[in-house]
């Protein structure tokens, strides 16, 4: 979304920059962010109540930004190189940048606030976000979620014109890539046997009858049409033999 970021009230309760040592002992150096509230919500404060407060004349309290939803506005009343006094500490003073925030704590106050924070951050780093309380010992700030408010401020980002920025606009997911389906593959046709070089009949050549099965490769197997020539041989001798007996 985005705010009306105001910058025409300013506030006299502040120490200049360059007067930073000499009051608080140390340089003015931006670490971090202060959250604050206005007070007790119940006795209804108002945006404009609380800023017209913060920028009277001779004031002992102040602070860099108030902030509401209503209107979702933001009012920079001090400038940030400058201190505001509003932590009730040297060190959260002279380091810190104090937001004054609705003390509804509405959702919409969260929202302004995030961008505030994104705003102050995309100038001075990402510094840190500290409760009034841990400067001093306080009720401020009531309600507030630091931590919501961290991790809300990471959603947002800030334009060049503060203010203007807003919502992160989330990528839109891809649409995931359809997979080609896959072809199944045919099975190859089983091999075809090649002729070993055996050219053996697979008959004996005599009867006809197949050749018995050894389970050996047929190159292996016996060659009966020799073995029918012995026989052929073997029965020439032995009729000749029985001729020289009759």
């Amino acid at each position: 979304m985005s705010y009306t970021y105001e910058t025409q009230y300013n506030s006299p309760n502040y120490t200049p920059e360059a007067e930073c040592p000499a009051v608080f002992g140390q340089p003015r150096v931006i670490k971090g962010i202060t959250i604050h509230w206005w007070g007790d919500p119940s006795l209804n404060p108002s945006y404009e109540g609380v800023r017209d407060y913060l920028c009277r004349q001779g004031g002992n309290t102040s602070a860099h930004v108030v902030v509401t939803g209503t209107g979702r506005r933001a009012s920079c009343i001090v400038n940030y190189n400058d201190v505001a006094w509003h932590s009730g500490n040297a060190v959260g003073n002279a380091t810190t940048i104090g937001i004054e925030c609705d003390p509804r704590c509405r959702d919409e106050d969260y929202d302004v606030i995030a961008e505030v924070v994104a705003d102050i951050r995309s100038a001075f780093g990402d510094v840190p976000i500290y409760a009034h309380n841990m400067w001093t010992s306080t009720s401020c700030p009531g309600n507030y979620d630091i931590d919501r408010i961290d991790k809300l401020s990471y959603t947002k980002y800030s334009a060049a014109e503060w203010g203007k920025g807003g919502d992160k606009v989330a990528p839109t997911p891809k649409e995931p890539t359809p997979t080609t389906p896959v072809t199944p593959q045919v099975p190859a046709d089983p091999p075809t046997p090649t002729n070993t070089g055996n050219t053996s009949p697979t008959t004996n050549g005599s009867d006809g009858e197949p050749l018995a099965d050894t389970g050996k490769p047929v190159a292996e197997k016996i060659d009966y049409s020799q073995v029918n020539g012995l026989v052929a041989l073997l029965q020439k001798f032995i009729a000749k033999i029985l001729s020289i007996f009759k």
